[in-house]
């Protein structure tokens, strides 16, 4: 909690030490904490996004519903990294909007705010932690919005553009993350 309350003070330094302190001793629930100093590159640390993956799927893994959203736009960012192209889905295994998309949705549908969450907290910084998660969730529902208005537009199989079928192209009910213009294209693209 030292790391934490320094956070919330300002004090980077202090902030840090304690927070890798707290983590080094097994104390879990800082994972989150070291996950944001590694995404915005602050309070002493080099901007990170692989370790803040790491530290936010930990988190995630945890069951800390806060970092849901944060682990979704990190895996996001990466692959714009690594790939400087969003829509991978050509390349099998590659694309990180199926993983993205599961933890936008995990981030909508578990995005509560638990008092238990804040300990011995202030009412002001309890609110605080309820308008960010009610941000969090309503970035998450943009985010698998435009997520799935890209995926719709094309086959992930054949490619074709969505326009030139008859019937909409059908979400795939597996994963949610990919679409195909038929069944003979979502057979061909799972054995691919």
């Amino acid at each position: 909690r030292l790391g934490e309350m320094y956070f919330l003070a300002g004090e980077a330094e202090n902030s840090l030490f304690y927070s890798t302190l707290a983590y080094s001793a097994g104390e879990e629930s800082i994972s989150s904490q070291l996950g944001i100093f590694f995404y915005r590159g602050t309070y002493g640390v080099s901007k990170s996004l692989y370790r803040a993956k790491h530290y936010f799927k930990e988190a995630a893994g945890k069951g800390r519903v806060t970092v849901y959203y944060r682990l979704a736009i990190t895996l996001l960012e990466l692959s714009e990294l690594q790939y400087k192209d969003m829509n991978m889905r050509g390349i099998p295994g590659h694309s990180c909007i199926p993983k993205v998309l599961f933890w936008a949705r995990k981030s909508v549908e578990s995005t509560t705010f638990r008092v238990a969450d804040t300990g011995n907290f202030t009412e002001e910084f309890r609110a605080s932690k309820v308008a960010a998660c009610e941000k969090s969730k309503s970035d998450a529902y943009k985010l698998i919005e435009r997520l799935e208005n890209l995926g719709d537009q094309s086959c992930a199989n054949c490619k074709r553009d969505a326009d030139s079928f008859p019937d909409n192209i059908m979400q795939c009910s597996q994963c949610k993350a990919v679409w195909y213009c038929g069944r003979e294209c979502q057979l061909k693209n799972w054995k691919d």
